[in-house]
């Protein structure tokens, strides 16, 4: 090998390095009834719209261990600007299923579990529906603040 090549092959892995040590390490799945506690951090804004509107979420957890989500509805318009209303508070209940989301805590929503999260940077949910035979996989990115991915 050359110098210039050997030159090239550590530079190069310099570079992965550095790359690799700003990326935060994956969680695995978690448990079907918990959330990994790095969730709780920030929100998080589904990449992809559903019916036109964009989502994001948050989850809380209180001193008793109640589980909720809050989740906000967008709508995009063509000047990228976006309007909401107040957000929507999820209920989570831990069933042997897995995490059951009570849409205002009224509403069996899905049965949800956390495929992969990388703290403040990604999160994939799956989505199972009550009744149907549907698992749908929902990817997010991190954000500080309820701002849909059409702003980001």
């Amino acid at each position: 090998m050359t110098s210039r090549a050997s030159y090239q092959l550590i530079a190069t892995s310099i570079l992965f390095l550095l790359f690799m040590a700003n990326v935060p390490p994956a969680i695995a799945k978690s448990n079907k009834n918990t959330l990994p506690n790095e969730i709780f951090q920030g929100y998080w804004a589904a990449i992809e719209p559903m019916q036109e509107m964009f989502f994001v979420i948050n989850f809380k957890k209180d001193k008793k261990g109640n589980l909720t989500s809050e989740r906000y509805v967008f709508n995009c318009g063509k000047s990228e600007n976006f309007q909401t209303a107040q957000p929507f508070v999820d209920t989570i209940t831990p069933t042997k299923q897995g995490l059951l989301l009570k849409a205002e805590g009224k509403y069996d929503q899905a049965i949800i579990s956390v495929e992969s999260l990388q703290p403040k940077h990604s999160l994939v949910l799956e989505h199972q529906l009550p009744n149907l035979p549907l698992q749908i996989s929902i990817q997010y990115r991190y954000t500080v603040t309820p701002t849909p991915i059409c702003q980001l």
